[in-house]
């Protein structure tokens, strides 16, 4: 009869990409983000507002050859003028290879809240997006290690797979 016996016990965090991630504009409520050129783009469904205010401007400006800016610049007065103080912002998403780009026209409350809802899509454009699991092993007598998860979290934004296991470890599991 062959017996399995536990000599030692160990914790290791294992991270990985979260390819089921939610866009996280889905349940935003306080920023809307537009993708309106890149590497792919987007139809906007809403009529009214600064986003589609802004894409008819920007098409006006740029079909005469002016920039992008001038739309920003009449968007971001439409937005304060009929928006009840909104911050509109334009900014270029860029991914990790060079035909990964988005250009994005943003709306929300303040500046600040708009930046990191920015920031946080594009981490998720980039697939900077993480599960993190807790594992326990168990070295067996014949010298194997027998790992299970304890427990697992998904949607962990982080810039690589150190940080995102830094981030769970202070968060849920107590900052081990």
């Amino acid at each position: 009869m062959n017996t399995t016996t536990i000599k030692r016990a160990m914790v290791r965090y294992v991270a990985d990409l979260d390819m089921d991630a939610d866009d996280p504009r889905e349940g935003d409520d306080e920023v809307t983000i537009l993708i309106y050129r890149g590497a792919w783009t987007e139809e906007c469904d809403d009529n009214t507002g600064p986003i589609p205010t802004f894409l008819h401007v920007r098409d006006v400006y740029v079909g005469n050859g002016d920039r992008d800016d001038v739309a920003l610049r009449a968007a971001q007065h439409w937005a304060n003028v009929y928006g009840e103080g909104e911050h509109v912002a334009m900014k270029t998403l860029r991914g990790y290879s060079q035909g990964d780009w988005w250009d994005c026209v943003a709306v929300g409350p303040s500046r600040e809240v708009v930046d990191d809802a920015l920031g946080i899509f594009q981490m998720w454009l980039r697939r900077d997006v993480y599960v993190v699991a807790r594992e326990s092993g168990k070295v067996c007598n014949l010298g194997h290690t027998h790992w299970t998860t304890d427990d697992a979290t998904g949607g962990i934004y982080a810039e690589s797979k150190e940080e995102a296991i830094e981030y769970y470890r202070a968060e849920y599991d107590g900052g081990a």
